[in-house]
C-alpha cells in the first residue's frame, strides 16, 4: 500500500513538472497591451487640431474569427490595442477612425477591424 501511494506521488509530480503553458506569454502580453495605452490619450476628429501636434502615422487592429459560435472581441479591446501600437510609434493622442466588421472575410467566419491616427502632441 505505501509503495503505490509513493508511487502516485511521484507520478503526478513528475507529471506536473512537465506540463507547459502558453498562459504566462498571454498574460504578459495583456499587461505590456494595458500598460501601453494608459499612456496615450483619446481625441476627437476636430478637437486634436486645437493642440500643437505631429503625425505619426495611422496604425490599424483587426481579428480573425474562424469558430463559427464564437464572439468578437469588444470595439473597446481592439481601441485598447490601437492605443498601444500609437505609444510603440511614439505617440501620446490617438483619434479613433471607423471600426468594421463583416463576415466572410480573407478566410475568417467573421471579421473586425479598427483604425486610428497617431499623434505626438506637444504640451
Amino acid at each position: 500500500m505505501l509503495r503505490k501511494g509513493l508511487l502516485l506521488i511521484s507520478i503526478l509530480c513528475l507529471a506536473s513538472c512537465t506540463v507547459r503553458t502558453n498562459l504566462g506569454g498571454y498574460v504578459k502580453s495583456q499587461a505590456q497591451t494595458e500598460a501601453r495605452s494608459q499612456s496615450v490619450e483619446v481625441y476627437g476628429a476636430n478637437e486634436i487640431f486645437s493642440y500643437n501636434t505631429r503625425f505619426l502615422g495611422q496604425v490599424e487592429s483587426d481579428f480573425c474569427q474562424n469558430e463559427r459560435f464564437a464572439e468578437l472581441p469588444s470595439k473597446s479591446q481592439l481601441q485598447r490595442t490601437l492605443k498601444a501600437k500609437a505609444q510603440k510609434l511614439g505617440g501620446n493622442g490617438i483619434v479613433y477612425g471607423q471600426c468594421k466588421t463583416g463576415r466572410f472575410y480573407t478566410g475568417c467566419d467573421k471579421y473586425m477591424s479598427c483604425e486610428g491616427s497617431v499623434y505626438f502632441i506637444e504640451f
